[in-house]
C-alpha cells in the first residue's frame, strides 16, 4: 500500500505505483532495476517506535493493523493507491487444508519469519535508507546502486536456500505414505506429482525469491513524498492550508508504519530519532485523523463482510453440532456445513483476486476441517484443543478488526456452571466454548439443596418402614436417624452423599461438555524427572548458582534461565521449589558461582573493574504471601560481568556497598523494570501457548525443547509439525 503526498508547490510527486497480480505460471525471474513491486511477506509485527498519539478517548490503535483494503482512494485531494503493495503473502497458519501438504506453491508462505542469512541483508540496507534519510536537499535517493546490489545477492541466497528445503521437503508425501501403509491412495498421488513437477518447483521458486526482495522502491518513494510534504507544511503559517496538508501528511504516515509492520521493519532501524521526533509532533496535532487513517487499513470489504455474516452463521450451527451425539445424520450435515465453508473461502479469494490485492480475510476451513474429524473420531479432548486453536486464529491478525470484534462477539462465549462464569475462561476466553443450548437457563435453575425426600428417596422406599406423614421435607441425615429408631430396631442403610449438582440439572450433552471443559482446566501434565546434572530444570536451564553460607542446598539461590536460547529471561529459585535433590545436584553442576567478598572487591576493583551490567532479576513472592507487619522488599539481584569475563549476581545491598547508593539505586531501578516488562510478556505467551521468538502457537519441537512454557493444568495448544520448515 502507498500513499503519494506531495506538497502544491513542489515539484510533481512520483506516479502512483500500480502492480499487477502474479501469474500463476510465472518463471523465476533474476533481480533489474525496475521499481521493487515485490509483496510484502506478512511476518509476526513488532512494536513500531513511533506512537499513535492520544485521543480523548484513549482508544488503543489495534496492535495487529496490515494493509488490506482494496481499490483506490483520495485523501484530501492526494491519490492513496492500497492495492499497489497488498500482495503479501501469508503464513502457513492461514492456509487451510493445503498448508498441510507443504506443496511447493506454498513454500512462501511457510517462511514465518525471514531466514538468518535473508535477515541480514535487510538490516544491512535499513542501516542504508537510515544513515541517508533525508540528506539530499530535495529529499530523494540519488543513488540506489547499493541497493540494487544488495537485492541481487537476497536473489541468489533465496535460490540457495528454496533449493534446500525442496530437497529436504521432496520425499515428504513419499515416507508419509509409507508409514500410513497407503501407496496407492490417490490424494497421495496427486499431491505428490503436484510436489515433483518441474512447473511448481519453478513458480515456487521465482515466488519465494520475490518474497525475499527488500522492498527499497516502495520505502523510497514513501520517504520522498513524506519529506516534500513536510517541508512544504514548516514554510506555511497556521491557517486552514496547513491544516488540511497535516492532515494529509498524517494520513501518509499512517499507511507507511502499515508499509513497514507488514514488512517486519521496525521505524526505529529504518528511521533517525529526530524523524521519529518530528513525525510524532505532527501527528501529535492530529490524533484523530491519525486513528481514522488507521481504521481505515484496517477494515474488511463490504463483499468480504456480507460473507464472514454468512460464514459465523453457519458456525454457530457447527458448534451446535459438535456438542451433540456422533451419528450419520449429523455428520452429514457437518460435511455439507465443511463444503460451505470451503465455498465461502474460495469466494473470498476470488474477491481478493478482483481486487488485487493478497490473500486476507479468509476463513479458517483448515482449523474447522480438524475440529471436524476429531468430533467424528470421538475424541472430544481434541475437539476442545483445536477449538482453543481456533480462539488464538481468531484474535490474531488473521482477519481485519471490524470483523474480529462482530465475530467474537457471536463465537467465543465462556462456558457458564450454576449461573456463574467459569473461573478459568473469566477475564479472557481462553477456547471457543461449545456453544450449550439453554444450558444458562438450566445452570440458573440448579441448587445444591437437595430435592425432596419423594424424589431423593425412591430408590431405598422399598428397604424402608413407612416414613411420618410430615416427613416429606427431611434431609438425607434425618432420614436416616429416624429409620434406626424405629421400633428401635437398628437399620442399615448407605445412604449416597449430597451432589454438588442435583440430577437432571443438565442435560447429558451439557453434562459431558461441562465435564470436559473441568477436566481440560485441572489436566496435569505428565513430565519426567529433569537433568539436574546437566543444569535442566522444571523451570528452565541454570545460569548461575549462590549457594547458601548454611551447608543445607535448599536455601541456596539458583539463577535461571525461564526463557529461550535465542530469547532468554532470568529468573531466581531457592532450592526449596525443585524435585527432591535437585538442589543438591544444581550446585555441583560446573559453571559461575557467586561467593561475594567485599573486601576482596573493592580491592581488586581498580585493576578488574566492572565492564557490564543487567540484567536484574527479583525473586517472585508465592500467591499465598501474607505481609506481617512492615511489607519486606523481594530479593533483588543484579548480573554484572567484569573484565576478565567473570560474571556474578549481586544483590541489592551488596550492589550498594560496591558502588555509590544514588547510582546503584538508579541502575536496579531501571534494570528491575525491564525485568517486570519482560515478566509480563511470557505470562502472556504462556497463557496463550505462544513462542516468545516467533509468537505463534508452540510447535512439537518448542514444547519437547522448552517445557517450561507450556502452561501446567492446560493442554496448550500445538503447531503440527508437518506445517513447520
Amino acid at each position: 500500500m502507498s500513499a503519494s503526498i506531495s506538497s502544491p508547490s513542489a515539484s510533481a510527486a512520483p506516479a502512483p505505483i500500480t502492480e499487477a497480480p502474479t501469474s500463476a505460471s510465472q518463471q523465476p525471474t533474476p533481480p533489474s532495476d525496475a521499481p521493487d513491486q515485490r509483496p510484502l511477506a506478512v511476518t509476526p509485527a513488532r512494536p513500531l517506535a513511533i506512537e499513535p498519539p492520544p485521543s480523548e478517548e484513549n482508544t488503543p490503535v489495534p496492535p495487529d493493523i496490515q494493509t488490506k483494503p482494496p481499490g483506490d482512494i483520495d485523501m484530501e485531494g492526494e491519490d492513496f493507491h492500497p492495492s499497489a503493495f497488498d500482495d503479501s503473502d501469508e503464513t502457513s497458519s492461514d492456509e487451510g487444508d493445503d498448508a498441510k501438504g507443504l506443496s511447493p506453491d506454498e513454500v512462501g508462505r511457510i517462511w514465518a519469519v525471514r531466514p538468518q542469512e535473508v535477515e541480514q541483508k535487510w538490516t544491512e540496507l535499513c542501516k542504508y535508507i537510515k544513515d541517508h534519510w533525508w540528506k539530499d536537499p530535495l529529499g530523494e535517493f540519488t543513488n540506489v546502486s547499493k541497493m540494487v546490489k544488495v537485492n541481487e545477492e537476497i536473489h541468489k541466497e533465496s535460490e540457495k536456500l528454496f533449493q534446500t528445503y525442496y530437497a529436504e521437503n521432496g520425499a515428504v508425501f513419499t515416507k508419509w505414505c509409507e508409514e500410513q501403509n497407503i501407496p496407492s491412495d490417490a490424494m497421495m498421488q496427486e499431491l505428490r506429482a503436484a510436489t515433483e513437477s518441474p512447473e511448481k518447483h519453478n513458480e515456487s521458486l521465482g515466488k519465494f525469491q520475490q518474497d525475499m526482495r527488500f522492498p527499497y522502491e516502495t520505502l523510497k518513494i514513501h520517504i520522498e513524498s513524506l519529506r516534500r510534504t513536510h517541508n512544504a507544511i514548516s514554510e506555511l503559517p497556521k491557517n486552514n492550508v496547513r491544516a488540511q496538508m497535516e492532515s494529509s501528511f498524517v494520513k501518509g504516515v499512517a499507511v507507511f508504519m502499515t508499509i513497514l509492520e507488514s514488512a517486519d521493519i521496525t521505524s526505529t532501524s529504518i528511521a533517525p530519532e529526530i524523524v521519529l521526533k518530528e513525525l510524532q509532533q505532527v501527528m501529535q496535532r492530529n490524533p484523530d485523523e491519525f486513528k481514522q487513517a488507521l481504521a481505515w487499513l484496517d477494515q474488511a470489504t463490504v463483499a468480504q463482510r456480507r460473507t464472514w455474516e454468512e460464514a459465523v452463521a453457519k458456525m454457530k450451527n457447527f458448534m451446535k453440532i459438535v456438542n451433540g451425539p456422533v451419528n450419520t445424520t449429523m455428520n452429514n450435515r457437518m460435511k455439507r456445513l465443511i463444503t460451505e465453508f470451503k465455498r465461502l473461502d474460495a469466494m473470498i479469494d476470488q474477491q481478493n483476486a478482483e481486487g488485487g490485492c493478497r490473500r486476507y480475510n479468509n476463513l479458517p476451513v483448515f482449523l474447522l476441517t480438524e475440529i471436524h474429524e476429531a468430533w467424528l473420531a470421538n475424541e472430544p479432548l481434541k475437539v476442545t484443543e483445536t477449538q482453543q486453536n481456533l480462539n488464538v486464529w481468531l484474535r490474531s491478525g488473521n482477519i481485519t478488526s471490524d470483523l474480529k470484534k462482530g465475530v467474537l462477539i457471536e463465537l467465543v462465549k465462556p462456558v457458564h456452571l450454576n449461573g456463574q462464569l467459569n473461573p478459568s475462561n473469566e477475564g479472557s476466553s481462553s477456547r471457543i466454548s461449545v456453544e450449550l443450548p439453554d444450558a444458562q437457563e438450566r445452570s440458573a435453575r440448579a441448587s445444591v439443596e437437595l430435592p425432596d425426600v419423594q424424589a431423593s428417596s425412591a430408590r431405598t422406599s422399598a428397604e424402608l418402614p413407612d416414613a411420618p406423614e410430615n416427613s416429606s421435607r427431611i434431609s438425607a441425615g434425618m432420614l436416616g436417624a429416624q429409620a434406626r429408631s424405629i421400633e428401635g430396631n437398628p437399620v442399615d442403610i448407605k445412604l449416597e452423599r449430597e451432589s454438588p449438582v442435583p440430577a437432571k440439572a443438565f442435560s447429558r450433552e451439557d453434562a459431558i461438555a461441562l465435564i470436559l471443559n473441568s477436566r481440560q482446566n485441572r489436566k496435569i501434565p505428565q513430565r519426567g524427572t529433569p537433568d539436574y546434572l546437566r543444569g535442566f530444570t522444571e523451570h528452565g536451564v541454570l545460569v548461575m548458582t549462590r549457594p547458601s553460607v548454611s551447608p543445607l542446598a535448599i536455601y541456596s539461590r539458583f539463577f535461571i534461565n525461564a526463557g529461550t536460547q535465542s530469547n532468554p529471561f532470568i529468573i531466581v529459585k531457592t532450592g526449596s521449589e525443585f524435585s527432591p535433590g535437585g538442589a543438591e545436584a544444581l550446585q555441583d553442576v560446573k559453571g559461575d558461582h557467586t561467593k561475594f567478598n567485599l573486601r576482596e572487591r573493592k580491592s581488586e576493583l581498580k585493576s578488574n573493574p566492572i565492564t557490564k551490567w543487567g540484567p536484574a532479576v527479583q525473586k517472585l513472592r508465592s500467591e499465598d504471601y501474607k505481609a506481617r507487619g512492615k511489607p519486606r522488599e523481594p530479593d533483588s539481584y543484579l548480573f554484572v560481568e567484569y573484565a576478565d569475563r567473570r560474571k556474578e549476581a549481586l544483590s541489592r545491598s551488596e550492589l550498594l556497598a560496591l558502588s555509590p547508593s544514588a547510582w546503584a539505586k538508579r541502575q536496579m531501578g531501571i534494570y528491575l523494570d525491564e525485568f517486570q516488562a519482560k515478566l509480563k510478556e511470557f505470562e502472556m505467551c504462556k497463557e496463550w501457548g505462544l513462542s516468545p521468538d516467533t509468537m505463534q502457537l508452540l510447535t512439537t519441537e518448542e514444547r519437547e525443547q522448552y517445557p517450561w512454557l507450556v502452561k501446567e493444568g492446560r493442554a496448550i495448544s500445538v503447531v503440527k509439525e508437518e506445517e513447520e520448515l
